[in-house]
């Protein structure tokens, strides 16, 4: 009986409901419907209040015939229903109720008792009483029987007066002394005849009036004196009203509904036979509804007639039925929150009212603060450690303004087991407030999620970070000293080499005097060795360069086909000296790049001197290295640069990238380099946004593509520089 809502659509009830206890103590009314109120002349709350008084109390017996009103009755059917479990339906009962004015009146109800079991215990709870008022259906029966006893002794009197009259035509001496009787026995007649017709009247009225469904039916048994129909003898006109059938009077229910169920015929069979009284709901399927049936003998038991007082409340039943599987679908889905509330993985708490009183809370919630005695408490009396720790303040602040609070790793200081000390532990906390339907602030609703491994581990991060930069700072600083040693050395080493270079050209040109042709030899072969060795420098200072992030870029629009001719010019000694076929495809000249131009130079004369440096004759044929160019989607070009030497296997081709890498060591003797050429290269593109890729079939060649933004205008002699 909890909630308001089911509350209020109890007490609206169009029926007599009323609730009693089944236990201590029993029979209190608890609860009674506003139709229950009007006939009992009753109220719930007053002097004639009847909610939380026993059922024997507010309605007691006169004073004048303690059993006239069949509460014994009463009392034996509560008993059976607690006792058995099961609804009881009374016969007709006379009741007297009490009006306001301490006189009494008399009343004819049909009580149905039915109880309500918990599904727990399986013990009944409550008893449910409907109580159907058929008083006025009793009066309309009485007054209908009196009628047609006035109705037979008129016509006995009529009867009595034409043998009167013909007694009188006989005795024709004595008509003279009985003219006078026969007058006023003629006058009596008419009054009675006229009463009968304002009664008959009065009574087509009530008959008419009423607005639930009324009739009287006839008995039809076959030869085997089983009941097989009936047959209509009077009807109201709310009898169409509530059946949809008109004309009824002299038809059969057969005739009206051929598919009618036997039920009907057989019940009012019984009561003709036996004479008692039944009240009950059935559905008429033929007819597709359901009816409210209070039926009742009508007239001698020879006379086989059956009166009923009924109404349609297909309506109705579709409602409780609807209703029952609201309740129903509420009661599952309220389960359902219930276990979710309760596996839900964040700790969720309802606290109501100012003290914050624990009201629910999941499993999630226990395993943040320790299995304790939480339920009912005052949320700060449960968590007497949490205390002084600011909640209750945020507590306070959201019941009093409805404003929600978030927020994130909060700090929370509670003993998880009885008798530890108090440990902390991080959260993500919210606090909502619990709107009632009212609109009034009950409580709040607290959400958290223990958080206390994420922050120890952010914690851990950020030291580890902390720590890295400092290892960063350190790695950028040695770095930076290695930068500043190799430019030290490069320029220490590069003097000496320079000034070895240019005595041993002087000599060589016979500066200090004549040179022999062995001389000349080794002094050529002391300038390959010093070029080579310059070159190695440089290298390694390019790398030094390029790791600690220090080269310049300045871009501009470089013309593809001037850069190539320039690079062609510096590798043709050597492709003269090995006998390597050169072909470049040539493009546009007003194709550019956005590039580096000395580094753009660098790359291409680093990609030709690989091709040179690798590509030698093989079985006769002289080898070949093709430089060409073309233009692709997105605004990039292409260089590619083409030999037809050694080749390298697939999975080395990611490693030729790789500074101090030679993908055979036997090249390392063969050939002079250090390894840097190819890393050295890739860096310089892509630090200009492009790339150098490689493709190679071992025993065909290798090609190397240089992808580049194109340039913004075609070549001009005019640069732009940028960084």
């Amino acid at each position: 009986m909890d909630g308001p809502d089911f509350r209020s659509l109890f007490e609206a009830a169009p029926g007599l409901f009323m609730v009693m206890r089944a236990d201590a103590p029993r029979y209190t009314i608890v609860a009674a419907s506003d139709a229950h109120l009007a006939a009992t002349l009753s109220t719930r709350d007053g002097p004639r209040g009847i909610i939380g008084r026993g059922i024997f109390e507010a309605f007691p017996d006169p004073p004048s015939d303690p059993g006239a009103t069949g509460m014994n009755n009463v009392r034996a059917s509560l008993e059976r229903v607690i006792a058995s479990g099961v609804p009881d339906v009374m016969p007709v009962q006379q009741y007297a109720v009490r009006r306001a004015d301490g006189t009494w009146e008399e009343r004819h109800w049909s009580p149905v008792h039915s109880p309500v079991v918990d599904r727990m215990s399986g013990k009944v709870t409550h008893v449910i009483q409907r109580v159907d008022d058929v008083t006025a259906a009793i009066r309309l029966t009485s007054a209908h029987e009196t009628l047609r006893g006035e109705h037979a002794r008129s016509i006995q009197a009529r009867h009595a007066a034409e043998d009167a009259n013909a007694h009188l035509a006989v005795q024709g001496e004595a008509l003279s002394r009985t003219n006078r009787q026969l007058r006023e026995l003629a006058m009596h007649l008419e009054t009675q005849a006229e009463a009968l017709r304002r009664s008959e009247a009065k009574y087509r009225s009530l008959f008419d009036s009423i607005d639930q469904g009324f009739f009287v039916t006839e008995m039809l048994y076959d030869a085997g004196g089983r009941a097989v129909d009936y047959r209509y003898v009077e009807a109201n006109p709310a009898f169409t009203a509530q059946t949809g059938l008109a004309d009824p009077v002299g038809r059969t229910a057969r005739e009206m509904v051929p598919l009618l169920e036997d039920k009907w015929i057989q019940t009012a069979a019984r009561v003709a036979a036996t004479g008692q009284s039944i009240r009950f709901q059935s559905d008429a399927k033929a007819m597709g509804r359901w009816f409210d049936v209070f039926a009742f003998r009508a007239g001698a038991p020879e006379d086989r007639r059956v009166a009923m007082l009924f109404a349609d409340v297909t309506a109705r039943r579709a409602m409780e039925h609807e209703r029952e599987t609201l309740v129903r679908e509420l009661m599952l889905e309220r389960a359902r929150l219930e276990d979710v509330f309760r596996q839900a993985p964040a700790s969720l708490a309802v606290l109501r009212g100012a003290d914050h009183v624990f009201d629910l809370v999941n499993d999630a919630f226990y395993e943040l603060v320790g299995r304790r005695d939480l339920l009912g408490k005052p949320a700060f009396e449960a968590l007497p450690e949490v205390q002084g720790q600011g909640f209750r303040e945020l507590l306070d602040q959201v019941l009093a303004t409805g404003e929600r609070f978030v927020g994130r790793a909060l700090s929370l200081r509670v003993a998880r087991t009885a008798g530890a000390l108090p440990e902390e532990r991080f959260i993500d906390l919210t606090y909502l407030p619990l709107i009632e339907a009212d609109g009034r602030r009950a409580g709040i609703i607290a959400h958290g999620t223990d958080v206390t491994e994420q922050v120890l581990a952010r914690r851990e991060i950020e030291r580890l970070l902390e720590e890295s930069e400092r290892a960063r700072a350190e790695a950028e600083a040695a770095n930076q000293a290695k930068s500043e040693f190799l430019a030290m050395m490069s320029h220490e080493l590069r003097t000496p080499l320079n000034a070895i270079g240019g005595y041993t050209e002087l000599i060589g040109m016979g500066v200090h005097g004549p040179v022999t042709p062995e001389q000349l030899n080794a002094l050529d072969r002391i300038q390959r060795s010093q070029r080579a060795l310059l070159s190695l420098i440089n290298e390694v200072l390019n790398f030094a360069r390029l790791e600690t992030g220090t080269v310049q870029y300045a871009l501009t629009d470089v013309p593809v086909a001037e850069a190539m001719t320039e690079a062609e010019m510096l590798v043709a000694p050597q492709l003269q000296a090995k006998r390597l076929g050169y072909f470049w495809a040539g493009c546009d000249p007003a194709l550019t790049v956005r590039a580096d131009r000395e580094k753009l130079q660098q790359v291409l004369l680093n990609l030709l001197s690989n091709a040179v440096k690798f590509t030698d004759e093989r079985a006769g044929v002289a080898g070949r290295v093709e430089v060409s160019c073309e233009t692709q989607p997105a605004g990039r070009v292409q260089i590619r640069v083409r030999d037809s030497g050694l080749g390298i296997p697939r999975d080395k081709w990611e490693a030729v990238f790789e500074p101090f890498v030679q993908v055979d060591q036997r090249l390392t003797r063969a050939h002079e380099g250090t390894g840097l050429g190819l890393a050295i290269s890739r860096d310089l593109t892509r630090g200009m946004d492009g790339d150098l890729t490689l493709e190679s079939v071992p025993g065909v060649g290798s090609t190397f593509t240089i992808t580049l933004p194109a340039g913004c205008r075609a070549a001009s002699g005019v640069e732009d520089r940028g960084v």
